[in-house]
């Protein structure tokens, strides 16, 4: 997993599933956002994804792409089935603190700038340390979150657009 920088009291991490096959074993346990990066309908490596993360402790999902509907679906399907199997079910008013927040978004640059400053635990507003963007494009989208990173520092807002827009690809 690669360290792409610092912004908002937050590491911002990357990894390419296709390039870093170890990927699941190397996600974060506490204090730490996920947000895929979709771009192929293929949900057996989200559920996989989406079991790992909730596994270790992730407080927020920050699905971003062509396929972030999917993804937020998979993720909110296994955190009801995983809190009906804590018997949650029975009072869901009350009952999903132990879960993250789930959202999505089409366009990457305002999921991934949502993910830096918007994104926050349902328990402890401060308790997101780490970014884990976590790549399932082909070519890879490590550079463009950089430039991302950059332009955001400076004080750059990207236009509110939920639209998907492609990315520039690292190859």
């Amino acid at each position: 997993m690669d360290i792409l920088g610092r912004i908002n009291n937050r590491k911002v991490l990357y990894t390419h599933v296709w390039v870093d096959k170890n990927y699941l074993e190397t996600l974060p346990t506490r204090n730490w956002l996920v947000m895929p990066i979709s771009q192929e309908i293929n949900k057996e490596i989200y559920v996989e994804l989406a079991h790992k993360c909730l596994d270790k402790n992730v407080v927020f999902v920050s699905a971003v792409g062509k396929n972030c509907e999917l993804i937020h679906d998979v993720f909110d399907e296994i955190i009801i089935k995983k809190s009906k199997e804590k018997g949650i079910d029975k009072d869901p008013l009350n009952g999903f603190e132990d879960f993250p927040l789930t959202t999505w978004n089409y366009n990457i640059v305002n999921g991934f700038w949502s993910a830096i400053y918007g994104a926050f635990s349902a328990t402890n507003e401060s308790s997101i340390k780490k970014v884990v963007c976590v790549d399932y494009t082909e070519k890879g989208i490590k550079g463009y979150l950089m430039s991302l990173i950059k332009e955001f520092k400076k004080g750059w807002l990207p236009p509110d657009n939920r639209e998907y827009q492609e990315p520039s690809y690292d190859r």
